[in-house]
């Protein structure tokens, strides 16, 4: 135990040498700070202060140098003579019993004054970047904060101190947030601040409704086909949408509320997909050989409009040649889109008068024209050889010039009979010899002419006609009996055609004429060939009477007799 005690005296005497060692250094350190610091001091408050300064200073100085020098002596004097003493370890405990207990005490009272010296402080540390940028709808993360309560010499009473955090982030709200992190202990306290900015930066989207089968006339406004458009934050912005048609395109914009902008753009797809209405206005459907056809239609595009000058037909008619022919017709617009229509036309054999067919008491028609020759009557000749049909002319002389026709008509087949020479009501019914010279000077001019006289007549106004009887009282009467005593054969009518100053429309004679002969078996119908609508009825009238199964004959003598009641 004895050597052991020894040993541990000569470790001691080696921790005291060390601790003198130190403690000479550290004393010289401090006289060293002590005396510049009174020096400085001495420089700033006069040279009175600072002469004294730089004397206290000096002489801590050299007192703290003097102690160091002195402490290191006494370390390394102990330190021999605990060496010494560890050779005899019983004398040493005698001997070092008090010194420890003179060392301990000083320890003791270093150690306090040690704990005087040491300063206490709270510091507050956050976590994480003082500033954040939150996108609206992102969460939040909290990086915290830390607090330590600690001294600047002796760490023993460190601690970490809680810290408060006040405020709140709504990051489904845009703004600007604060949050403020308190911390307090042993009478002193820190706070510091973070900023959180939670922002809209993402832009609204526009959605386009596209149909497949949709587009626009060419020239003509784009009829919108849809669109919306919506924001994380601000929801449906649809009516907020600007929209802007330009040179084919339609342009979109739509803003949100803070201002984060979208865009879209529409290609407008221009088309016609609809042919053209191609329209076949009324024309006959059927035509006797020889007569014009006038073809009609009419085209109208949506795009061009009318297009009537782009139709094209197609056919082999031949109105001078019997049969049904087809027309096509085509126009095409702009998109290639066409249309096509088709009719037939049918061009029918002239018909022919077949006097061999004619049924006796049926449908049998007398046509009878008075007053001619005249201008016209060279044309209705050709109408009649055009249907084979003969006439009856009852004639005048009235038009000398004309004259010359009674042997074409005589030629061609027709009847040609007397009516009067002057046709002077006057002058004829003023008495009956006035009235046979003026008949046998006519029928002079028909033997002239035809190369015979004739036995058939016509009264002018008729058997029955009245006004004879403003010329001569009963001279009616007596006419009708002599022109039988004389051999002679008169014929009055039962259809009237009306042109004899009832009617100048060619088509109301045409419908005078097939309403008469329809209530008759056997017509004989008055008409005169010196009026153009004369001419112009007689040929529609043929067409549809000659189809109808009725049969044209001329007046002979004695065929048929037609006499109305004598009323003079």
């Amino acid at each position: 135990k004895t050597a052991a005690f020894g040993a541990l005296l000569l470790r001691f005497a080696q921790a005291v040498r060390q601790f003198a060692g130190k403690a000479g250094t550290a004393l010289k350190q401090v006289s060293a700070k002590a005396g510049g610091g009174l020096k400085q001091v001495s420089a700033k408050t006069g040279p009175v202060v600072k002469q004294a300064a730089a004397i206290t200073g000096d002489a801590v100085s050299r007192g703290a140098k003097k102690t160091g020098h002195g402490l290191r002596r006494a370390g390394a004097a102990i330190s021999r003579r605990f060496r010494t003493l560890a050779s005899d370890p019983q004398k040493a405990l005698l001997i070092f019993l008090p010194i420890i207990s003179v060392l301990s005490l000083s320890l003791v009272l270093l150690l306090r004054w040690n704990e005087n010296r040491n300063v206490f402080s709270l510091t507050l540390s956050m976590q994480g970047p003082k500033e954040i940028m939150l996108e609206v709808g992102d969460a939040y993360t909290e990086y915290g904060a830390e607090a330590f309560y600690e001294g600047s010499l002796n760490h023993k009473f460190d601690t970490e101190v809680p810290v408060d955090i006040t405020g709140s982030v709504d990051t489904e709200v845009t703004g600007t947030y604060r949050l403020t992190y308190n911390a307090a202990y042993e009478g002193l306290s820190q706070h510091t601040y973070r900023t959180v900015y939670v922002r809209d930066t993402a832009a609204p989207s526009i959605t386009l409704t596209t149909d497949p089968d949709a587009y626009t006339l060419p020239g003509q406004p784009y009829e919108e086909e849809g669109f919306s458009a919506s924001d994380a934050y601000d929801g449906d912005l649809t009516d907020r949408v600007i929209r802007r048609e330009e040179n084919g395109k339609v342009y979109y914009l739509v803003s949100d509320a803070s201002m984060n902008t979208a865009t879209a753009v529409r290609n407008i797809v221009y088309d016609d997909r609809d042919a053209p209405e191609l329209t076949l206005l009324d024309a006959p459907e059927s035509i006797i050989a020889g007569d014009p056809w006038e073809d009609a239609f009419y085209a109208e595009d949506n795009v061009l409009g009318d297009v009537t000058d782009r139709v094209t037909v197609t056919t082999n008619f031949d109105n001078y040649v019997p049969g049904t022919y087809t027309f096509t017709y085509s126009v095409t617009d702009d998109y290639k889109n066409t249309a096509t229509a088709e009719r037939t036309v049918t061009v029918r054999p002239v018909p022919k008068n077949d006097p061999s067919l004619a049924v006796d008491g049926e449908k049998i028609v007398f046509l009878t024209f008075d007053d001619g020759p005249g201008p016209y009557t060279e044309e209705l000749l050709e109408i009649l050889e055009k249907y084979n049909v003969r006439a009856t002319f009852f004639v005048t002389a009235q038009f000398s010039e004309y004259l010359p026709l009674l042997r074409s008509e005589a030629a061609n087949g027709h009847t040609v009979a007397v009516h009067s020479y002057s046709h002077e009501y006057e002058e004829i019914y003023s008495d009956t010899e006035a009235f046979w010279e003026d008949f046998d000077t006519m029928n002079d001019v028909i033997e002239q002419y035809t190369g015979a006289r004739t036995k058939i007549m016509r009264f002018p106004g008729g058997s029955s006609n009245g006004i004879s009887a403003n010329y001569s009282e009963g001279i009616m009467t007596k006419l009708t009996v002599e022109a039988q005593r004389k051999g002679y054969d008169y014929y009055d009518w039962n259809v009237e055609s009306g042109d004899a100053g009832e009617t100048t429309d060619p088509d109301e004679i045409v419908w005078n004429i097939l309403e008469g002969i329809s209530y008759n078996d056997v017509s004989v119908v008055l008409c005169h060939d010196i009026h153009p609508y004369t001419v112009e009825a007689i040929e529609l009238m043929l067409r549809e009477a000659i189809e109808e199964g009725y049969t044209f004959l001329p007046i002979t003598f004695g065929c048929y007799e037609s006499h109305h009641t004598v009323n003079n």
